[in-house]
């Protein structure tokens, strides 16, 4: 929720309004039984307000804002604000709104809600004020609207009621300023309450309960929290006296009796303020604070921080915990640690890469490919400015601060950077300067446990696996396209695996999450499950197609699996390729990169009483020199290899050719293998490729 504080940012305080600012749309109504309602939000002003006093300062509503509601005690979900005059928003109920119902609504809209008896609600502990306060921290109820009986069986847009908005907690207007001219100068970072008593945190309202005219069905309890800290972005000018004070709010619960001490951290010091006597703060009311740094008596002045994350020495990269890559390879960067700033990494909108170390043959440096984002953030302190020492990729922008060129300054706890979708950022070293901090708490990795297959070879067409529960996750989430992706997590710790093919084997991948703070989600664990046998032998054919379940890719230094699930071949110093194609769009590419690396491609899946196979194949080297073939068939699932007669060192042209063999002795789990061999003159490494295309194997009746 934003409001428009910052017009006002530097008036006289009063009343205040909220809002929001999420855009989901709203579900519509799919037959001729569903009805509309319309309802208009708020006073007449469609604003709610924290005092009565007009002169005081509101919040507007955004399109698409959500509303938590519910008819009655049934299913809670969510409402959007329309702008217009009034605001308003609509809900749909199959076969209309009925005389005697009652329509209930709250802000923020929480999905977590399934009872309007118990509506989880959240003043938190950490707010923000950037260009404007985000009162997203205000809670807020609407006693509930009974239907008349004239509104049965209707369908309009114009507003049947008016839905009120009630805050359930109160709010608190630092206003900072400095009779000393120097300090005046400084900039506010941040403004910390610490009380006696709680004064914030997560608690439960029946909505069910609440009257306008009656103040006891709007009080709240439960909350434990006795700090909350406002954290400024934008930082506002501080005046020289209270009439030109910067203003910093707060939203704490309402309680009475409550002593502590204020905090307020600039760029160069912080100021400690004990309260002299016990406070009150009520519902949906606003208390301010003077806060004059020039006569503060606790002040204490803040130095600068600088750390430094190493990526272009073997030393650097150690230091950071991070393991050495191979030449021409690379080691992902999810979470590392340098004092005390945390440097996260994540894939962003790149579905293959993540930000990492890499090796060019001795030489190091830290890649953000296109389309990653990469995060510093430091815990009780605040981040003043990044130096990149760059190469000569440089493709980041960030929202937060201002970057010049591979500088950045500001004044934040957390930036985040995203390369562009025009090319990598290659990275040498990056020093943050930083004030405050506390060196982070390493989270614990969670560990996945073991997986079972609970009936393998008893269905044709379905899988099931189970797992132990692990302590401290919050649920798990399943692959079942070889851990490339993941479903939303799910608390069973069971998952059947349904419309598989019979007689194949099947990956599942499960990772066990964790709460991104405490406790890191683990590795993926996975577990191979085979489906029962069909009476049915199929033959089986396949030309690398991305339609067939291929991606085509670009690496060709390590192993990778391509296809299908159930139907997957492993490919070493190889991969489907668009280039140098047989047929169609794409087709198998196995390379040569040094003598000592043969690349192979092997199925890993059993075809049943085969007679026959069929490939096309070529071979291309930058010079005379001819790549050889050899195939290999096992009939006993992979677990033995021998080679195919007729195919051992086999000579291949540049244009592809058909070839073929016979399969005899009609084995249930036959497996090809295609490897590259030794030529007797040696092709030029990089440029050496074989390729294979139209793969059929046909079986018997």
């Amino acid at each position: 929720m934003k409001t428009v504080f910052k017009s006002f940012l530097f008036l006289a305080t009063a009343a205040m309004a909220l809002v929001a600012c999420n855009k989901t749309e709203i579900e519509t109504p799919q037959n001729e039984d569903d009805f509309y309602y319309t309802f208009a939000l708020g006073s007449p002003e469609t604003r709610s307000i924290l005092s009565s006093d007009d002169n005081g300062k509101f919040g507007a509503w955004e399109n698409g804002d959500r509303l938590g509601t519910a008819v009655d005690d049934g299913k809670l979900g969510f409402s959007q604000v329309v702008l217009g005059d009034p605001v308003t928003f609509s809900i749909y109920k199959s076969g209309g709104l009925k005389e005697g119902e009652t329509v209930y609504a709250y802000y923020p809209y929480k999905s977590s809600a399934t009872s309007v008896a118990a509506v989880p609600m959240t003043i938190p502990a950490s707010q923000n004020q950037a260009e404007a306060f985000d009162f997203d921290a205000m809670p807020m109820v609407a006693e509930g609207f009974v239907v008349p009986a004239e509104l049965e069986s209707e369908t309009t847009n114009t507003p049947v009621g008016v839905i009120n908005l009630l805050n359930l907690g109160s709010v608190i207007d630092f206003q900072v300023f400095s009779s000393n001219a120097t300090y005046a100068e400084e900039t506010i970072l941040n403004v910390k309450f610490s009380a006696s008593e709680a004064i914030a945190g997560e608690f439960t309202k029946d909505i069910t309960a609440v009257q306008a005219n009656n103040e006891s069905t709007l009080t709240i309890s439960g909350f434990t929290g006795k700090e909350v800290t406002t954290t400024v972005g934008d930082a506002p000018t501080i005046g020289s006296t209270r009439d030109a004070a910067a203003h910093v709010y707060m939203v704490v619960a309402p309680v009475s009796g409550i002593t502590g001490s204020v905090i307020v951290t600039t760029n160069k010091a912080v100021y400690t303020y004990n309260l002299s006597k016990p406070q009150a703060f009520k519902r949906a009311g606003l208390k301010s604070f003077g806060l004059n740094l020039g006569t503060c008596e606790n002040r204490v002045a803040s130095e600068m921080n600088t750390t430094t994350f190493v990526f272009n020495t073997t030393d650097g990269i150690k230091t950071l915990g991070l393991d050495l890559p191979a030449s021409n390879a690379g080691t992902n960067v999810e979470r590392v640690v340098s004092d005390c700033i945390v440097l996260t990494g994540d894939k962003g909108t790149n579905d293959t890469y993540y930000p990492r170390v890499w090796n060019s043959n001795g030489t190091y440096n830290f890649r953000v490919n296109k389309n990653n984002t990469i995060t510093f953030s430091v815990s009780e302190g605040t981040i003043k400015g990044i130096s990149f020492e760059a190469g000569s990729n440089w493709n980041l922008t960030t929202e937060v601060g201002t970057l010049t060129g591979t500088n950045w300054e500001g004044s934040a706890s957390t930036v985040t950077f995203t390369n562009t979708d025009a090319g990598r950022t290659d990275i040498n070293t990056i020093t943050i300067s930083y004030t405050g901090g506390v060196a982070p708490i390493e989270p614990v990795a969670l560990v996945m446990s073991d997986i079972t297959c609970n009936d393998a070879e008893e269905n044709e067409n379905s899988l099931t696996f189970s797992w132990a529960n692990i302590e401290n996750a919050s649920g798990y989430q399943v692959s079942t396209d070889g851990g490339n992706n993941y479903g939303e997590p799910q608390t069973e710790c069971s998952y059947t695996w349904t419309g598989l093919s019979a007689g194949l084997e099947y990956t599942i991948y499960v990772k066990a999450v964790g709460d991104g703070t405490n406790y890191i989600t683990s590795e993926a664990k996975a577990q191979q499950g085979k489906t029962k046998a069909s009476e049915n032998n199929e033959p089986y054919s396949t030309g690398f197609e991305s339609g067939e379940g291929y991606t085509a890719g670009t690496n060709y230094q390590s192993t990778v699996t391509c296809g299908p699930q159930g139907r997957q071949w492993e490919v070493y110093y190889g991969n489907v390729t668009t280039s140098s194609k047989i047929t169609d769009d794409q087709s198998l590419a196995l390379r040569l990169y040094t003598t000592e690396n043969y690349g192979y491609a092997k199925m890993n899946f059993d075809v049943s009483k085969p007679t026959k196979v069929d490939f096309k194949a070529k071979a291309a080297t930058s010079n005379s020199a001819k790549i050889l073939l050899t195939v290999y068939e096992s009939v006993d699932g992979g677990n033995n290899w021998s080679a195919v007669s007729g195919f051992v060192d086999k000579e291949l042209g540049s244009s592809a050719s058909d070839y073929s063999y016979t399969v005899s002795g009609s084995p249930t789990r036959y497996r090809v293998k295609f490897c590259i061999s030794e030529a007797s003159t040696k092709p030029t490494t990089k440029n050496a490729q074989l390729t294979i295309d139209d793969f059929y194997i046909t079986v018997s009746d």
